[in-house]
């Protein structure tokens, strides 16, 4: 006897072509984790002006969505002495979190599962806010608590390279004092 066993020798073959049809198809399906694309994310109007007591939004901008804007996670802060945020509005549906600080100085935005614009400009948040005192303050996109910088996400997950972050300016008008 030979010791040849079709069923054995098949076992072996079969269990030997499995393993080398893994090792070169899970390379070619996870592929390298690449980037969805290089943006920026901008608070717009660039500027803006109001009186002591009055409300302005302004609004948090991807400007380069390559496949929407599915989550993010960022900060906007201002000076409270001249304004306050009170109040965020996640555009789209959505799981959202929307903490603002108890000073108005800043709010921390996270959401996920948007559908937006696949392309284009595409705004994420709007931000209010109402002039406290006479001055100017600036408004800064900044990281998240934890977050080393502003993240954006398509639709599909893959996190864009956010290569800058442009804030805006905001000038609150003093009331006038009474003539004598």
């Amino acid at each position: 006897m030979s010791g040849y066993n079709p069923l054995t020798n098949l076992d072996r073959r079969g269990v030997l072509v499995g393993v080398v049809a893994v090792l070169l198809l899970v390379p070619a399906a996870s592929g390298v984790a690449t980037a969805a694309g290089a943006t920026s994310v901008s608070i717009t109007p660039t500027d803006g002006s109001i009186d002591v007591g009055q409300t302005t939004t302004f609004e948090v901008v991807v400007n380069d969505a390559q496949g929407g804007v599915g989550a993010s996670e960022f900060s906007v802060a201002v000076d409270d002495s001249v304004a306050e945020i009170t109040d965020v509005d996640v555009l789209g549906g959505g799981a959202t979190s929307v903490d603002i600080a108890d000073d108005g100085s800043a709010v921390e935005v996270e959401y996920a599962f948007r559908d937006t614009a696949d392309t284009g400009a595409v705004p994420v948040v709007e931000v209010t806010l109402e002039g406290e005192a006479g001055g100017q303050t600036d408004l800064s996109l900044e990281p998240a608590a934890g977050n080393d910088a502003v993240l954006v996400f398509d639709e599909e997950g893959t996190g864009y390279d956010v290569t800058e972050t442009n804030g805006a300016a905001l000038t609150v008008e003093a009331e006038p004092e009474p003539e004598p």
